[in-house]
């Protein structure tokens, strides 16, 4: 090997040390960090005793809000029902192929209200009229089967089949959208229109109508879909007043509204990659669930925090004996991953909801000053506003304004009314991946001057024997 072709193979080696263990981690990191926003309760979480399902008016019109046991989006189920409920419309249910605790991205668990044959009876074998689609964690899997069949079975029968987010991704994966036009997150519809080109996935639009699919853009956007849907059962006049009560900053119920055509930037991909890959050391977060929450208001939170931006470890909590159901303002059950005795160690105590400074049990404001815990009533400083204005600019604050902003745009929450106020760009975090690849420099120089520096030499050395 002559010396030019080997300090060039060694300058190669060296390129790649540098390079490759940042790029190794920011995969498998993201990878896990995705995994882990849904992540089961631990085994000790269980459901003592299962509540009656609720009741059915057959003079009303059905919306059924459907949910994957292996895991769906937090916003893409909770904003739907709630703006479903409060319409007053609607028996409302949030369904699963079987009537067992389903997380939530961010980790909250939710028990659904139906099993899909439970459902079936209670609709004696007829379609619902409303059909709500989250984005799901294990969409192609086997265990994603009965959601894709169940949808296949009802969709042609249903008044209006409605997908938010990914959600879309169900729908496409299960046929439903082939020759249709549809949107979903701006930040993937790379990927869905190269693994399904038969659908026409549009751009810069908060949903788009096709037939009696309803396919709603980023995470939040469905709170407009909903509306948009609501009005063709309440009228005009009912819907406007009910988005007003609801206060999505988007207040338009029109002919499919138009919003920005976003795209990914380097600073978008560098901040996933950094929070995601390399955020370590992160807040873990206790979430302090009582009875009579907003649907809303608990999925402000949990996009927020973990969410899509991995930006803590979020875990639920609240007082009463391990099992007990926590219910919400509109009827859902949900399942806290640990009583006050049993919770982990905390850095900081969420506590949701406008009014929680006045309903906080005592018992759990008792166990926060004996665990040098400041519980924070994140909703109570704006009242007036959707709850995502208020974690939102939490967030900026504790961590950066430019991941806050991101992290509104990944949910296509709408910030023009809304100061994000904290501290710039976060440069100092790229000294990470950068601590990585010089730790891979050191460690082939170390094995350059153990192994590759001798060799050379022995390389370089004529054979005995030559009289050089």
């Amino acid at each position: 090997m002559g010396r030019k072709t080997l300090l060039l193979a060694r300058a190669v080696i060296y390129l790649l040390a540098f390079v490759l263990p940042p790029v190794l981690i920011a995969v498998l990191g993201v990878k896990a960090g995705l995994a882990d926003r849904y992540e089961g309760p631990p085994a000790e979480a269980q459901v003592r005793e299962l509540p009656a399902s609720p009741g059915h008016d057959p003079d009303k019109p059905t919306a059924v809000v459907l949910l994957s046991n292996q895991g769906s989006e937090v916003t893409d189920v909770l904003a739907p029902y709630e703006v479903l409920a409060r319409s007053g419309a609607f028996n409302v249910y949030a369904a699963a192929p079987e009537r067992a605790p389903a997380t939530l991205s961010g980790g909250l668990d939710v028990l659904p209200q139906l099993s899909f044959a439970e459902l079936d009876r209670k609709l004696e074998g007829g379609d619902p009229d409303v059909v709500v689609v989250p984005a799901m964690w294990d969409v192609g899997t086997p265990a994603h089967r009965p959601v894709a069949e169940w949808l296949r079975e009802h969709a042609d029968g249903t008044g209006t089949l409605m997908s938010v987010c990914d959600g879309a991704e169900v729908l496409a994966d299960a046929g439903l959208l082939d020759g249709r036009r549809a949107t979903a997150n701006w930040a993937n519809l790379d990927r869905w229109e190269a693994r399904y080109p038969d659908v026409g996935w549009v751009r810069g639009l908060r949903y788009v109508e096709d037939g009696n699919v309803t396919t709603a853009a980023g995470v939040t956007s469905g709170v407009s879909a909903t509306l948009r849907v609501v009005r063709g059962y309440v009228g005009e006049e009912a819907a406007r007043e009910l988005a007003r009560e609801i206060g999505y900053p988007d207040q338009r119920i029109g002919d499919e509204p138009r919003i920005e055509a976003d795209r990914l930037t380097a600073s978008d991909r560098a901040l996933y990659v950094l929070w995601g890959a390399y955020g370590w050391g992160k807040p873990r977060v206790g979430v302090l669930l009582r009875d009579g929450l907003s649907e809303i208001e608990l999925a402000s939170v949990f996009d927020a925090y973990p969410g899509p931006a991995f930006t803590s470890k979020t875990t639920t909590l609240a007082p009463g004996d391990p099992g007990a159901l926590i219910r919400s303002e509109h009827g859902l059950y949900f399942v806290p991953r640990h009583d006050l005795d049993g919770a982990p160690s905390l850095d900081r105590l969420l506590v949701p909801g406008r009014d929680a400074a006045s309903k906080t049990d005592p018992a759990a404001s008792s166990w926060a000053r004996e665990k040098s815990l400041e519980p924070e009533y994140v909703h109570a400083d704006a009242p007036e506003g959707f709850p995502f204005d208020a974690t939102l600019r939490d967030l900026a604050e504790h961590e950066n304004a430019p991941l806050a902003s991101f992290l509104a745009r990944l949910l296509e929450y709408p910030t023009d009314h809304l100061e994000l106020s904290g501290s710039g760009w976060p440069f100092v975090r790229l000294l990470r991946p950068l601590a990585v690849g010089l730790l891979g420099l050191a460690a082939v120089a170390a094995l350059d001057r153990l192994v590759l520096v001798p060799a050379a030499k022995r390389l370089r050395r004529p054979p005995k024997g030559t009289g050089a």
